[in-house]
């Protein structure tokens, strides 16, 4: 396992990366992301505002969802203004069923799946879309885990 990914939850995201860009983690991209799915076996509609940056040889992100059903709804009990999110994975079709299965035998249920619909980062935008599946893995492994499937359009 080779995590790519290292994300925070956030309820001002430009404050949290106005912190970084103090520490010199100042080149950052944003997306807004419409996604369809299913959170906690309930299928809807979310947006999330995500940011990323790279300059330390991992993709890090900061992210908060502007409204609908997910998963980061039940993840910051503590109310706090930066919490952690998760840990992702990029995979293919081949290495997400392969993970889907180890979760399974592990006994970790799907917290949320979803495909995205729409991409505001030029980049990404009629591009390409994701699939992403987060895991419920915190209490079992110290971590969400995500994984994120490129689908190219």
């Amino acid at each position: 396992m080779k995590i790519e990914q290292i994300a925070f939850g956030a309820k001002d995201p430009h404050s949290v990366i106005e912190q970084y860009k103090l520490l010199g983690i100042d080149e950052w991209v944003g997306d807004v992301v419409i996604a369809k799915g299913t959170v906690n076996k309930t299928v809807g509609e979310n947006c999330a505002e995500l940011y990323f940056n790279y300059q330390l040889g991992f993709e890090l992100e900061i992210l908060r969802y502007q409204y609908g059903p997910n998963w980061h709804q039940d993840r910051n009990p503590n109310n706090l203004d930066v919490f952690p999110s998760h840990q992702g994975l990029h995979v293919d079709e081949t290495e997400m069923w392969m993970w889907r299965e180890k979760m399974n035998r592990l006994g970790i249920d799907i917290i949320q799946e979803v495909y995205t619909q729409s991409h505001t980062n030029p980049v990404i935008a009629g591009k390409r879309r994701y699939q992403y599946v987060i895991f419920n893995s915190l209490d079992k492994l110290g971590f969400d885990l995500k994984l994120i499937r490129r689908i190219n359009l």
